[in-house]
């Protein structure tokens, strides 16, 4: 009843007005969500059957929605894969920081971080290995950002864990995190199918990439503590997925 009184002593010029901006409003509304879709179906199916695999068409046929609808949100294929790599190479990258900031163990922040960064890899590993074949340049500018970013994230947690004595002495911060990044970005060429399926794996291997760098008191708390720190990471991580 408010909404009709508000119209009913609207001029018409102000009314339509109104409506139009209403349309517009729930037009890029139903656009976005188009868009999501869209984004969420690709990446799948890129991922499954490959970026030769895969059309406009067999996309527009999986969402059962016409390509002309595929085609009024991307333009061409090509910037339908740039969303989809920009879109992986952020969930990589994504770290709860809620979840980091109950936690004042350093160590622990740094094993979720590697954790998730390599799971999101192994998941994606075909849709990451086939773009830098088929979209190289595209991939190589989007690589470059995220590890700039995830550097950045690795080196807040870093200097916290050096400053609580848990790296050693003569550990140079910058040359280690340029390490561990290359070496997580491309964890997905020659390693995913002994990974996928298996998370133990996964925590093997970020201890790994850090047993060099941990000073003897960390190695030593991380033994005592195995247990409860790796439960506390699988309860970070269903959260994360869950907010994905």
């Amino acid at each position: 009843m408010r909404f009709f009184r508000i119209f009913a002593g609207s001029n018409d010029s102000s009314r339509n007005e109104t409506c139009h901006y209403t349309i517009l409003y729930y037009n890029k509304m139903a656009t976005e969500k188009t868009k999501k879709r869209i984004v969420e179906t690709a990446i799948e199916m890129f991922n499954t059957h490959g970026f030769k695999g895969v059309t406009m068409d067999s996309i527009s046929s999986e969402l059962h929605i016409s390509k002309r609808t595929v085609y009024e949100v991307f333009s061409s294929k090509n910037e339908l894969v740039l969303e989809c790599l920009t879109q992986v190479h952020q969930q990589i990258g994504r770290t709860r920081m809620e979840l980091i900031g109950q936690t004042e163990e350093p160590l622990l922040m740094t094993l979720y971080i590697m954790r998730n960064a390599i799971k999101q890899q192994v998941m994606y590993h075909r849709l990451l290995e086939e773009a830098e074949v088929f979209y190289e340049k595209m991939n190589s500018q989007l690589l470059s950002s995220f590890s700039k970013k995830f550097k950045n994230t690795l080196c807040t947690v870093f200097e916290n864990a050096m400053e609580n004595g848990d790296l050693r002495e003569n550990v140079d911060l910058d040359t280690a995190l340029d390490i561990i990044v290359a070496n997580i970005r491309r964890f997905y060429h020659s390693n995913w199918p002994s990974y996928d399926g298996h998370p133990e794996r996964i925590r093997e291997a970020c201890f790994t990439y850090l047993r060099g760098l941990l000073s003897i008191k960390a190695i030593e708390r991380y033994d005592k503590n195995e247990k409860k720190m790796h439960e506390t990471l699988e309860l970070w991580e269903k959260i994360t997925e869950s907010q994905n």
